[in-house]
């Protein structure tokens, strides 16, 4: 485990709260798969995370377009580039089948982007589409 709950950022709209928070199980149990050195389950389980991380910028990025969101282009560029990586990630854990990249990244990539990503983007998202 490398995150609780009660240490990610809460924003105003708890739709993208429950989100997050299935995220968090989401990057425990493959941080932990990846550190037992299980490439098997640790490759189901990052299929698993890259579906999940598409739908959830997918929702996000309906929202913020039905609402008109100022920073949209922005909001989605980060999607975008996060997307990308990946999808990079992937592609470099199933040519050498070291899953301690899947670790790495996670806890030195994807958790503190993550964790900067809700402090900012997705807390003045939130706060313009809960409507303050």
């Amino acid at each position: 485990m490398i995150i609780t709950k009660e240490e990610l950022p809460k924003v105003a709209l708890n739709e993208m709260n429950e989100i997050h928070y299935e995220e968090v199980d989401m990057i425990n149990n493959l941080y932990d798969a990846a550190v037992s050195g299980d490439y098997e389950k640790t490759k189901k389980l990052l299929d698993e995370f890259i579906e999940h991380i598409e739908d959830h910028f997918s929702f996000e990025e309906d929202l913020m377009e039905q609402n008109e969101f100022f920073a949209y282009p922005m909001h989605k560029m980060e999607h975008d580039r996060v997307i990308r990586d990946l999808y990079e990630l992937k592609k470099k854990f199933e040519e050498t089948k070291d899953t301690k990249l899947v670790a790495n990244f996670l806890k030195e990539g994807f958790l503190p982007w993550l964790i900067g990503h809700l402090n900012t983007m997705d807390a003045v998202t939130a706060s313009f589409l809960a409507g303050y």
